[in-house]
């Protein structure tokens, strides 16, 4: 599986917490620990696709566009990670559930800070 399911599914889960406001991505990246250009090509996916908005220069930044309700994790797999399953493989599904289900539970609990 592709590390930028996990990056889009924590950038999404980063704006959905801070509804209405601008998020940078250096700030993603540092949650992420990885470099910002990276965040930033998987926004520019997310960007691409309708799943968040951005405002360029001083103050600028990245905005959830879509509600988050209506966000799927099977819609940021098949964005970010589709050609890394092999088809034919009988415990494939299993396994991707398995890893999806421990990722989400690791953002909702670990990344996302509890006191606002």
């Amino acid at each position: 599986m592709k590390s930028e399911f996990s990056l889009a599914v924590l950038s999404l889960a980063m704006l959905a917490d801070a509804p209405g406001r601008i998020t940078t991505s250096d700030v993603i990246a540092g949650s992420a620990g990885v470099h910002p250009v990276r965040i930033r090509k998987v926004l520019a996916e997310l960007k691409k696709h309708g799943f968040i908005d951005s405002k360029e220069g001083s103050g600028g930044g990245f905005i959830l566009k879509e509600d988050p309700d209506h966000i799927s994790l099977d819609e940021m797999y098949r964005l970010t990670a589709m050609e890394t399953l092999k088809p034919k493989c009988p415990v494939a599904g299993i396994i991707v559930s398995s890893v999806l289900i421990l990722k989400l539970y690791w953002i909702i609990f670990y990344l996302i800070p509890k006191n606002k």
